[in-house]
């Protein structure tokens, strides 16, 4: 199956110079953080829509720092 036409994204300079790694933490960060919201920060119901397992994603938030005190931001 070829991978979903999306369309080209203007990136900010900010965003442009950042090395790799901490562009796609970013990038996903954000990505899981917005699914949260949309489903209450209801993980379970999450993990399914993003296509993983409950267990993976709470990984996946403690990795980035994200949890429901913080709303995404990340923990220092």
């Amino acid at each position: 199956m070829p991978p979903t036409q999306l369309p080209r994204v203007e990136l900010p300079a900010e965003a442009r110079a950042l090395p790799l790694r901490e562009f796609r933490d970013h990038m996903e960060r954000e990505y899981i953080r917005i699914k949260l919201d949309e489903n209450g920060w209801n993980i379970s119901r999450t993990a399914a829509l993003l296509g993983i397992e409950r267990t993976n994603l709470h990984k996946k938030m403690r990795a980035l720092g994200l949890s429901r005190d913080n709303q995404g931001q990340p923990q220092s």
